[in-house]
């Protein structure tokens, strides 16, 4: 599928929810430029791969796990609309089997996992694992630093970020740079920030971690009301802002094309976490939004005491596999 088509798959998906892809950036004028590399350098210097070719035209297609991934530092620590609903559990689901075989995989896991998925057309939703346990979000904090920022700018009647905001913003979710994340944190108010714009979020288990902001921890059903922030229309962020979550998560680096991605027939947008423990072991996270069977899934799943970072990554992309089925049909 050419990048044009993908784009009107996503359209067509995303508008049933009243979201709308973005467009393509415009060209920045020479002081734009300036001011852009020098927020950058402050920025810890990542790797970067070759620009995607289908950038600010669609989320991003299928991908597999890479066999080796860069290392990545451990984080230092309007009107008003009404929250989303907590997503509960519907009995509708696609087969039992598939909810057993989710199960016996939780079940199997040494470690503590959860899963949430929604079917925002339908209301379908499925909640599995350890649904109370306070997980560790690592980098998938920078999707409600962002959402947090966005709401507090759409309240002073903004439009949008300030261009240097962008820029940190695209490190921030593309790159999943660390310092950049810092900037927005305090840029958005920090802990207090967040907890303000998580109360109208409906986020009820998530507790902002600051200065550590990766240290934050939340729930499966949390993440799960951040994405319906990000991907649907019940949500306090206006079009605009939504469809500005969407692109950046539909254009991570491609190092970062695991996770939920592996639910994904089609097209995906996501934010992953990794972190090293004291203890030797791996938060391993993920979540974001895919299209399969011509339909939009939201998916979360969180795991801590991962043995490695890659026992964690096989986890986390077999649990949002048999999760999908379980909502979306095998």
């Amino acid at each position: 599928m050419d990048r044009h088509a993908a784009a009107r798959v996503i359209r067509a998906a995303v508008a049933q929810e009243g979201g709308r892809p973005g467009r393509r950036r415009p060209t920045r004028g020479w002081a734009g430029a300036a001011l852009v590399c020098a927020l950058l350098a402050s920025c810890q210097a990542e790797p970067r791969p070759a620009p995607h070719s289908d950038a600010w035209h669609s989320w991003r297609t299928v991908a597999t796990v890479p066999s080796v991934r860069p290392s990545v530092p451990t984080p230092t620590p309007t009107p008003t609309a009404t929250p989303s609903a907590a997503p509960r559990s519907r009995p509708a689901l696609s087969s039992d089997s598939a909810v057993a075989s989710l199960d016996r995989l939780l079940a199997e896991a040494p470690l503590h996992a959860a899963v949430a998925v929604l079917d925002p057309t339908s209301g379908q939703t499925l909640v599995r694992g350890e649904a109370a346990h306070p997980f560790v979000t690592a980098s998938i904090a920078k999707v409600d630093i962002l959402a947090s920022l966005l709401l507090e700018r759409q309240d002073t009647g903004a439009s949008g970020l300030t261009s240097a905001q962008r820029a940190l913003a695209t490190r921030m979710i593309e790159a999943s740079d660390n310092a950049c994340a810092t900037q927005l944190f305090r840029q958005a108010g920090g802990g207090p920030g967040l907890s303000r714009a998580n109360r109208r979020f409906g986020l009820t288990h998530t507790h902002v971690h600051d200065p550590r902001w990766g240290l934050t921890t939340t729930t499966a059903s949390d993440q799960l009301r951040l994405l319906q922030q990000v991907f649907t229309t019940r949500s306090a962020l206006d079009a605009s802002s939504r469809a500005y979550v969407q692109r950046l998560m539909g254009q991570v680096e491609a190092d970062q094309n695991w996770g939920v991605s592996a639910a994904a027939d089609g097209h995906f947008a996501l934010k992953n976490g990794w972190l090293p423990r004291n203890d030797g072991s791996w938060t391993i996270n993920s979540i974001g939004g895919v299209m399969r069977h011509g339909r939009l899934l939201l998916v979360a799943v969180l795991s801590d005491r991962d043995a490695s970072e890659s026992a964690g990554i096989t986890l986390t992309q077999a649990l949002a596999k048999a999760a999908a089925a379980a909502v979306g049909g095998p």
